[in-house]
């Protein structure tokens, strides 16, 4: 639901997710109706990590859905109402994305009667977004007793006016740790490979991150078990993520395998390396021409996405996320299955390739699988290919279904 495009919502696609029992929370809220103060949620989400907000829909006294669903009478101006709500009454402006969904309040009705209002804020980088003339900042937060809304204090109020440049520097120095403490582990491996000739120059690297990181998403022993309980199969001879022992380390957890290793930081940051493995495990070693396998990087990049989304939806995080994807020691390398067969194969003259992705959990949820696509078309590109339907398919396994 959270990722889902609202302009295909169904009032059946609510009354599904709503019968699951979900609910409110962090990034959920429900209304009855519609509220006098109704930009403060906006705002509070804008200004946490987004949400999405049902008018309509009144909860029972676990903070599940009522059903059946009351919703609002319908009559022209709902959506404008909640635009007015967003661009008059928060500062700076919001523009959330806004849907009336239209239903009958009994079925022997001739026409539809009622609405559910939904409505989805994404999380900021334009923040704090002000209530009550400019004057009160308000987060999301996740105490029941006082309803997921509350005032920021001033220490937050100058992080969120500073929150781009300062999450830049944290997800900086997080990152350093990372790739100082993965040339440490790669190194160890490679030499403990000495009789192996292989391609010791060159590696993957996939990084996921919030994209605004402030605090630690859990405590460590929560965060450590979590991570414990994710493993992700993969599509590849690295069959899973992670793999390998674990071990603890300040911030996290490391897993470090024969093939790769892992990194779990408490603030977010997920940061998967591997060798490119293939070129030690036989006679191809002596080849000139170095090659990049895309059924590889297809399946490490849906494997990495799917842990991603799983850890994430697990720590209770739900805002912006941000991927980066990096392919180093290349010079003269192609991309290219063997089976295809192609001659004059072009050869990348750069070293380095970095694919970025910025999306949301919800997007994550909903898309992963689209994103990994554009991930891997990217690629083709930057080795001079432009992609074919049939090679993306071939890639990633996707089978058509006859008929549909």
């Amino acid at each position: 639901m959270f990722g889902t495009p609202l302009g295909s919502l169904k009032f059946s696609d609510i009354l599904s997710f709503l019968e699951t029992g979900v609910r409110e929370g962090f990034t959920l809220d429900f209304k009855v109706d519609f509220p006098a103060n109704l930009e403060k949620t906006l705002a509070a989400f804008a200004n946490t990590y987004g949400g999405m907000a049902f008018i309509g829909v009144d909860e029972t006294p676990s903070g599940a859905a009522a059903l059946p669903l009351a919703g609002v009478p319908l009559k022209p101006g709902l959506r404008e109402r909640v635009l007015q709500k967003a661009l008059e009454g928060i500062y700076p402006p919001i523009l959330p994305e806004v849907q009336v969904v239209e239903f009958k309040s009994d079925s022997s009705l001739a026409d539809v009667d009622r609405a559910v209002v939904v409505i989805r804020v994404m999380e900021s980088d334009a923040s704090p977004h002000a209530v009550e003339n400019r004057s009160v900042v308000y987060l999301r937060n996740d105490n029941i007793s006082a309803r997921f809304l509350r005032k920021a204090s001033v220490g937050e109020i100058e992080w969120l006016s500073n929150k781009r440049q300062m999450s830049i520097e944290l997800n900086q120095r997080l990152t350093e740790i990372a790739n100082e403490r993965a040339d440490t582990v790669r190194s160890r491996r490679r030499n403990s490979k000495r009789q192996e000739s292989y391609w010791r120059n060159g590696g993957i690297t996939l990084m996921s991150s919030p994209t605004f990181p402030r605090v630690a998403l859990l405590d460590s022993r929560s965060w450590t078990e979590l991570i414990r309980q994710s493993q992700t199969h993969v599509n590849a001879l690295v069959d899973k993520i992670p793999t390998g022992r674990l071990q603890r380390i300040a911030g996290g957890v490391l897993f470090d395998g024969e093939y790769g290793s892992s990194q779990f930081q408490d603030h977010g940051l997920i940061f998967h390396e591997f060798d490119y493995w293939w070129d030690y495990l036989g006679i191809q070693t002596s080849q000139a021409v170095r090659r990049i396998y895309p059924t590889v990087t297809a399946a490490l990049i849906v494997g990495v996405l799917q842990n991603c989304r799983e850890i994430y939806r697990k720590a209770g995080y739900f805002g912006l996320i941000d991927l980066r994807i990096t392919l180093s020691g290349l010079k003269d390398a192609q991309f290219l299955e063997y089976r295809r067969g192609l001659v004059d194969v072009p050869q990348l003259l750069e070293s380095e390739i970095i694919i970025r992705r910025r999306f949301s959990q919800g997007e994550l949820e909903e898309e992963s699988l689209a994103i990994a696509i554009s991930c891997q078309q990217e690629l083709y590109w930057a080795f001079g290919f432009d992609a074919s339907e049939k090679w993306l398919k071939e890639d990633f396994h996707i089978v058509d279904t006859p008929g549909v």
